[in-house]
């Protein structure tokens, strides 16, 4: 995943207490907003 390694090299991702939660957070935002780019009207 693109953002995981962003995160990785911003020194984010050793502050996230809950990885899991905010991984499939990202995932569920990226894939409604391109849901909404793509379906929308």
């Amino acid at each position: 995943m693109i953002i995981r390694a962003v995160l990785i090299k911003l020194g984010i991702d050793e502050i996230l207490t809950w990885r899991l939660l905010v991984y499939a957070c990202l995932a569920a935002v990226i894939g409604f907003a391109l849901a909404l780019t793509v379906y929308g009207r």
